[in-house]
């Protein structure tokens, strides 16, 4: 039988306009929508989410929490930059653990570190940040190697559930890449000139750990090198200077012999040309003094300070200034745990303390004449918090069986001991706290009330800070499960149920449009299958584009199934509809 020809656009009905309309804005919207940054997207759904779970909670009211212990530990990331369970002296690695609960709606978060092999003096403990995904703890805690050895703690829960962790601390070693800076092609016979080396981070090991977005390549060049000097040790590289030269070990070169030489720092791939020329002309270079600034302070040994943090900086000028005349300086020191030598130019130094109180010799030289140098000792402090502010990373608002961290923020930031204790709890029946004296102080909500805390400075008494915390009753979208819900309902309204209705639009928009002839429903399930297709890839491939967000397969699956349910709705609706009619029909 032959399919009837179409009427043009004009002459359909105004059901094929609505739902063209309809289906064309929703369609928009849902572009747009992939298009916009993740801070603003993720504000906008967080905002109807918020409202969804202030009626639920509503309406379902106060819970009553079963606190459940945890099932497994599970060492999910080590972030050791030497790798296999080894931090350099100094330097720090960042564990992460994972705690595995069963199903409930509160979960006992307190831990302790049992020391086994190794005590303060030999490596350092802080506990880091804590993020609660439904029935999954990640707690992470930093680790600083302060003297040479093996050591082992064991990450425990409770008596029966613990994870060890073995790991050492190994002396500084050679860099694994560098680059050299530029070398003067020609050298007169008693000039000098500086050599500047790059430590490089070509497996990008670096990443997440030092923010150098906004840095041009220079300046990356140099922050990624003073980073990574806190893990590898440049003076323990091999260079091979041939006897006309002579290099120190902070990287002044200085020609003694005519002749063209080819040198090379680490390997042959590393290596560069000087030509040596005798001019006649030699440049005596007269005493010099030193100029100091700023104070030498302990320091987190694995952490990256701006330029106006570095503290101690030591400068030699002399007294007849030219281009050939330079200072090596030189830590003399027979423990060098004490501290390093930053070079920032030809003849300045920033002097770094970083494991431990002391003194640190330092000898400064001329490399044209040995006689001339001069030695200063500089004092490594520890830098005492001036001030500190709260850092609780939410409102002071807790519910029965939730858990509130809480940290300080510390001026200056070279503030060694960065410790808290609570010195007054006005209502101690409404909360449980755990790591008083830390760098971080665990608050549980143990019943509904009001509590007044005293926080102080471990290192300094006389500075402290109050924080005023609401105990709430527990609902069942509450501070453990907030974080899923908003993710999951983010998924549904976001993806699952736009594209649903979406397909629904556009089904009756093709289905009027092709005036309802049951032989072209293959038709119009295919048009709207397909383009819904092509809209979920689409959303997701212009997240290529948009800051903050990324593509996602299942994402794009999440789209499609909506689209195809939207569907399955209509043709369910559809038999209920025939089914009706059949029954009345028949009576």
């Amino acid at each position: 039988m032959k399919v009837k020809e179409l009427p043009s656009l004009k002459k359909r009905s105004k059901k094929v306009y609505v739902f063209l309309v309809l289906y064309s804005i929703l369609s928009l919207f849902i572009v747009v929508e992939s298009a916009l940054p993740g801070s603003v997207s993720g504000a906008q759904s967080g905002f109807f989410s918020d409202i969804i779970a202030y009626i639920i909670n509503i309406f379902t009211g106060g819970q009553t929490p079963s606190l459940v212990e945890p099932e497994t530990i599970v060492l999910e990331s080590d972030s050791s930059y030497l790798g296999e369970g080894k931090i350099a002296l100094g330097s720090s690695s960042r564990l992460t653990f994972r705690i595995e609960y069963p199903e409930a709606d509160s979960y006992r978060q307190d831990f302790e570190i049992e020391r086994i092999k190794g005590g303060e003096g030999e490596y350092q403990l802080t506990i880091g940040s804590a993020v609660l995904d439904n029935n999954l703890l990640y707690q992470t805690v930093n680790v600083i190697g302060l003297e040479v050895g093996e050591y082992q703690f064991n990450f425990r829960m409770n008596e029966e559930l613990f994870l060890p962790y073995s790991f050492s601390v190994v002396d500084l070693p050679a860099p694994e890449d560098f680059v050299i800076g530029e070398v003067p092609n020609t050298l007169s016979v008693g000039e000098s000139c500086y050599i500047p080396l790059y430590l490089t981070d070509p497996d990008n090991k670096l990443s997440g750990r030092l923010d150098t977005e906004n840095m041009n390549e220079e300046e990356r060049k140099i922050a990624v090198d003073h980073y990574l000097r806190r893990i590898y040790d440049p003076e323990k590289l091999d260079s091979h200077i041939p006897s006309g030269l002579s290099l120190t070990n902070d990287g002044i070169l200085t020609a003694t012999q005519s002749g063209t030489y080819k040198c090379w720092i680490g390997d042959e791939t590393h290596s560069f040309i000087v030509n040596v020329i005798d001019d006649g002309i030699v440049s005596v270079p007269t005493d010099f003094s030193l100029e100091t600034s700023g104070r030498a302070y302990l320091n987190d040994y694995d952490y990256y300070l701006e330029d106006d943090f570095y503290g101690f900086r030591l400068d030699g000028v002399f007294s007849n200034s030219s281009d050939n005349q330079f200072v090596s300086f030189t830590i003399k020191n027979d423990d060098n745990s004490y501290g390093q030598l930053r070079r920032i130019d030809a003849n300045s130094v920033y002097v770094l303390g970083y494991r431990k109180l002391g003194t640190i010799v330092i000898e400064a030289s001329s490399p044209l004449d040995s006689s001339i140098k001069h030695t200063i000792e500089v004092q490594v402090e520890e830098a005492m918090p001036e001030s500190f502010s709260l850092n609780i990373g939410s409102e002071a608002n807790l519910e029965v069986g939730s858990y509130l961290r809480v940290n300080g923020l510390f001026s200056p930031l070279q503030t060694a001991n960065r410790g808290l204790t609570i010195s007054e709890n006005t209502n101690p029946e409404v909360v449980s706290i755990s790591g008083n004296s830390s760098s971080t102080i665990t608050i549980r909500g143990e019943k509904e009330g009001t509590t007044t805390l005293t926080f102080i400075s471990a290192a300094n008494p006389s500075l402290s800070a109050r924080l005023t915390l609401n105990i709430e009753s527990r609902h069942v979208i509450n501070d453990d499960n907030a974080s899923s819900f908003h993710q999951s309902l983010r998924k549904f309204i976001g993806h699952f149920s736009l594209f649903a209705i979406d397909a629904i639009f556009g089904f009756f928009f093709f289905f009027y449009y092709l005036e309802g002839d049951k032989r072209r429903w293959w038709l119009t399930l295919a048009s709207v299958l397909f383009l819904s297709l092509f809209m979920a890839g689409l959303t997701e491939l212009l997240q290529l584009l948009v800051p903050e967000r990324g593509p996602s397969f299942y994402d794009a699956g999440i789209d499609f199934l909506g689209a195809v349910c939207g569907l399955v709705l209509i043709f369910l609706i559809y038999l209920l509809i025939y089914y009706i009619r059949r029954k009345k029909e028949k009576k």
